[in-house]
């Protein structure tokens, strides 16, 4: 919702009609205006267990095999919606090109990044660039949960580069939600993955990037 939209829902929650229930959802709870939230009773829902997020899925997909539902459940981040979606929009090549990425922008060899954004940015499929930055941020999630020495049973370490170092991996999940969020309003797909591979360069060298 936009300012003024949120403006008329405050008015309808200060005035709420006789014998009535509103349930508002949100993946953003900062982003909506502290007078809403103030006159909201909020829930905050944790992840899912593996065990579960398997099963619905059991149930929602029959056709799944068991591999494809234990990888969708490694990706879906505790989410029984995302583990849906991911179903629905099968990964193809996104994730071993989003290893690929990485490991090309970790050396910094951008004569052999660009034939691949080219291939990516030429395609405009929504669908597979939203897959490609999830992978990503599973990846840095991974990361994180390993340095911390957890076990959670969704995310499982990424042998194939270094550990991040201090604050990377929050400006580099940023930078995949910023992506994300253009990808969502339909943005020019060549100057998102442009955007994303000059600052996912620059967070993981700790540099500026000279334009030519």
């Amino acid at each position: 919702m936009n300012k003024e939209s949120a403006n008329a829902m405050l008015k309808i929650l200060e005035e709420p009609p006789a014998d009535t229930l509103f349930i508002l959802l949100t993946r953003k709870s900062h982003a909506v205006l502290p007078t809403i939230l103030s006159r909201c009773q909020l829930i905050r829902f944790g992840c899912v267990p593996p065990e579960q997020i398997d099963a619905t899925l059991t149930i929602w997909f029959p056709q799944v095999g068991a591999d494809q539902r234990k990888q969708t459940v490694r990706f879906c981040m505790g989410s029984p919606g995302r583990a849906a979606w991911l179903i629905e929009h099968p990964a193809g090549e996104a994730d071993a090109v989003a290893e690929t990425l990485w490991s090309l922008a970790a050396r910094g060899d951008w004569p052999a990044l660009f034939p691949t954004f080219d291939a990516l940015a030429s395609g405009n499929d929504y669908s597979a660039c939203e897959r490609l930055f999830l992978s990503f941020m599973h990846r840095i999630r991974s990361d994180v949960l390993g340095k911390a020495g957890l076990t959670e049973n969704y995310f499982t370490e990424n042998e194939s580069r270094a550990p991040l170092g201090p604050g990377q991996a929050e400006e580099l999940y940023g930078i995949c939600q910023h992506a994300l969020n253009s990808l969502s309003a339909r943005g020019n797909v060549p100057l998102i993955f442009a955007n994303f591979l000059f600052s996912l360069v620059e967070i993981l060298h700790g540099k500026k990037q000279q334009a030519h």
